[in-house]
């Protein structure tokens, strides 16, 4: 089992040597496959083949860092996006102090890259409308019973008003989905991985979707990686709020939202100065829930 030959071709040409064994990864997503070729020579790339690559391949085209992966070669018609292999980096957690800081100096070479032409802004993408849809619709965010009904009704107007003061746009290159899943870290850098979603906006927004994973790592509370932005931490938790408890999507994308709901919302009801969601004695799941 290998790659589209026109593919496997064209990256021997590429290489100039014969690839001698492809390994179908146990990651990549839906209508995605990622490979490994291994070469004569003892080389190796990775390769992402499938739908839905353009804007990921318009940013390795367009941008150099550190912060990415060499590029090898990519064609959007043919759908495939070849990578240098990082595999020997690690992939936190557990997290290492050098390799947080790592990655903030890679997202900070993030913000100030060009960003290629004709990404979408970080704000078309409903961050700064999370509660007006949980407002409109609050039984999606009550039964993950990360807040009661009490403390909901009481707290929404300051989350709206602070959500709608949240800055999300400006002119920065993001990539809007900076968790451990898509990092890898050597010895004198970090690498993210995974474009599709890159967008422009402020660089708040990276810090504090990193921040937000981080978190859930074990890592400090959000607010001591991005600082004081009570209008980030409640558009962050309205995302969340408003998407981890929709009934259609993909479980596994389900619940990584409802992990980072229990971080941001938390953290909003701190930034604010909001009581506990949860109103205390109680504990996130559900688990001894009080309304």
């Amino acid at each position: 089992m290998q790659p589209p030959d026109n593919i496997v071709h064209l990256l021997d040409v590429v290489r100039r040597q014969h690839s001698t064994r492809w390994v179908l990864l146990p990651v990549g997503g839906e209508h995605v496959n990622l490979w490994r070729g291994l070469y004569p020579d003892g080389s190796s790339v990775i390769l992402k083949e499938g739908d839905g690559l353009d804007r990921e391949i318009a940013v390795y085209e367009a941008v150099r860092g550190p912060f990415l992966p060499r590029l090898i070669a990519a064609d959007a018609t043919m759908g495939f996006l070849a990578l240098e292999d990082l595999s020997d980096c690690a992939r936190p957690p557990p997290w290492t102090d050098r390799q947080h800081e790592l990655v903030l100096q890679a997202l900070d070479g993030v913000a100030s890259a060009s960003a290629p032409p004709h990404l979408p802004r970080a704000g078309r993408r409903a961050i700064t409308d999370g509660w007006q849809r949980v407002a409109a619709d609050p039984s999606g965010l009550l039964g993950l019973f990360v807040c009661t009904r009490r403390w909901l009704e009481g707290a929404l107007d300051a989350l709206q008003e602070a959500e709608a003061r949240a800055v999300v746009d400006g002119d920065s290159l993001l990539h809007m989905n900076p968790r451990a899943e898509n990092l890898l870290v050597g010895p004198d850098r970090a690498v993210l991985l995974d474009w599709r979603w890159a967008a422009v906006g402020n660089p708040l927004v990276d810090r504090a979707m990193f921040a937000i994973g981080r978190a859930l790592d074990g890592g400090p509370g959000p607010e001591s990686i991005v600082g004081d932005e009570p209008g980030i931490a409640a558009a962050m938790a309205g995302w969340f709020a408003s998407e981890a408890g929709r009934k259609d999507g993909h479980p596994s994308v389900r619940a990584f939202q409802f992990d980072q709901l229990t971080v941001s919302l938390p953290w909003a009801a701190r930034a604010l100065g909001l009581p506990d969601p949860l109103d205390g004695g109680s504990c996130f799941g559900g688990v001894g829930r009080s309304m």
